[in-house]
């Protein structure tokens, strides 16, 4: 038995490799700023959220009594007891209507709160800005987009640079 010689690879002409950056550079470019798209939408959600969770719509709010408070675990994955954290669930009245209102702050019954309506119906404390977000939660998220967009300038640079075939 005898081998036949491998034959080695043709190279890739200039022109052809060329057009195959080309394309690469393209789809990076579309990747990265849908990325940037998607990181600066989810920073606006996130602003707007803690917007509505810690200012009531017209400064207006009520101060109400606590009247219960419930102790329980608030877990970001259900699968994994080590990303819990404590869960405060108040109960109050306002106006006749009792309203729960889950919280991170530790609050015990009797404490006095400022509770408003959200522009969502929700009622919201203001002594507590939610559940996973902060005042900074939409800066990372910015960031992140602001990032994207940099790459997606990046790869459309770089498209622009490597020559076209003609």
């Amino acid at each position: 038995m005898t081998e036949e010689p491998v034959k080695p690879k043709p190279k890739m002409s200039p022109e052809r490799q060329a057009q195959l950056n080309r394309r690469v550079a393209a789809i990076c470019a579309v990747f990265f700023a849908l990325l940037a798209v998607v990181f600066g939408a989810y920073s606006f959600h996130q602003h707007e959220d803690y917007a509505v969770r810690t200012s009531p719509p017209e400064g207006k709010t009520t101060e109400v009594v606590v009247d219960e408070v419930t102790e329980g675990r608030f877990c970001s994955s259900s699968n994994s007891s080590s990303n819990c954290s404590p869960e405060y669930t108040l109960a109050y009245e306002v106006d006749g209507d009792r309203h729960t209102t889950p919280i991170r702050k530790e609050l015990d019954a009797g404490d006095t709160v400022h509770a408003f309506e959200g522009s969502d119906g929700k009622w919201y404390v203001t002594e507590d800005p939610g559940f996973g977000n902060s005042r900074v939660a939409w800066m990372f998220y910015a960031l992140g987009g602001l990032a994207s967009l940099i790459f997606a300038l990046l790869c459309v640079r770089s498209w622009w640079k490597i020559p076209k075939p003609t």
